[in-house]
This record gives structure tokens, C-alpha cells and sequence, in this order.
């Protein structure tokens, strides 16, 4: 963050607008902010808070990458829904944990990232294999909603697990895990 004094906070709101109600507020030194989407007028950043999404004012966010997510070494989560699902990365992206429902987590060793060539918005593909079989991922610059929460995400996936010759798909949304 920048320009928010040591003893003040960035309100989050719950819309783009000063006089909104107040959901929450981050810490006048606050990191890894994840803003979801800016509105038309490059005033307003949506971000996610708790369960929630809010607010902030724009001017008082700085870019703390100037790579941007895809290729920073920073990890993922991701989930779905309908089925439940989830899966996540650690913060240097060499290994994925997967979960259906309530099965026991597996965990696969990240082989590949990559991006598409000549491509700048952020977009991840990612390969990884376990003993029990593989995964290919993507995770891409998006809007994304759970449909169970009123948070919206600013990343989408689709998955896929590959066992004993057998694919399954599975599609949801991502956020960053600092």
C-alpha cells in the first residue's frame, strides 16, 4: 500500500463509493492485496475480505510485482463447487495438493509451469504427477464466482486429474496465497 499514514487505515467498502457502510479496513502497511477487478473509472478496487468482497480506494494500492501473479512465485488456491473440490499450491509452485470432498489429500509433484507465448495477461499452465497418476492445470485471469459466497474471484481454473487412464475435469475459481 502507499500514502496511508502509520496510524490510519484503508476503509473497505461496501461499494465504490467514500460515504458507503464500512466492511473492514487493512492495515496502513497491508501486503499481497489481491484486487479482483478496478471499476470503469480506475478508482475503486475490488477485493476480497473474510467471506466477503469490498471496496478500496484505487490510489492507495501499489503494484508490488511488475510481473504480475502468473509468474511470480507466490501459491494458489483453488476449490469448486458441485462437486466440492479443492487444491493448492505451496509458494515456489513445485507441488499440488488435491482434494475431492472429503478424500484423503493427494499430493502430486509439479513438473511444468508455462504461459502462452506472446500472451502478457496473466495466464498459468501448470503439469504435475503422482505416483497414482497426473494433473494439468490452467488458471487464468478471470472473473470468478463459487456460487456459494458473495465473494468474487479474480482467477478461474480448470483442472484435470488423470488415474489409472481416466480423466476428470474439474472447473472453479483461485486467490492467491501469500
Amino acid at each position: 500500500m502507499t500514502g496511508v499514514a502509520a496510524n490510519d487505515v484503508l476503509n473497505i467498502r461496501e461499494t465504490a463509493n467514500a460515504s458507503a457502510d464500512k466492511l473492514g479496513a487493512l492495515a496502513h502497511n497491508a501486503e499481497n492485496v489481491e484486487v479482483v477487478a478496478v471499476d470503469d473509472a480506475r478508482k475503486w478496487a475490488l477485493i476480497n475480505t473474510g467471506e466477503t468482497a469490498g471496496w478500496v480506494a484505487f490510489r492507495y494500492l501499489a503494484r508490488q510485482s511488475e510481473t504480475g501473479w502468473a509468474w511470480d512465485r507466490i501459491g494458489l488456491e483453488c476449490f469448486g463447487t458441485e462437486p466440492f473440490w479443492s487444491a493448492a499450491t505451496d509458494a515456489d509452485r513445485s507441488l499440488l495438493a488435491f482434494q475431492f470432498f472429503d478424500d484423503p489429500v493427494e499430493h502430486f509433484a509439479v513438473q511444468w509451469t508455462s504461459h502462452p507465448e506472446n500472451y502478457t495477461v496473466g495466464t498459468l499452465g501448470l503439469g504435475a504427477a503422482s505416483p497414482s497418476g497426473s494433473a494439468f492445470a490452467t488458471v487464468r485471469s478471470a472473473l470468478c464466482s463459487d456460487g456459494m459466497s458473495d465473494r468474487t474471484y479474480g482467477l478461474a481454473t480448470e483442472l484435470f486429474i488423470l488415474r489409472d487412464g481416466t480423466p476428470t475435469g474439474y472447473r472453479g475459481c483461485c486467490t492467491l496465497r501469500p
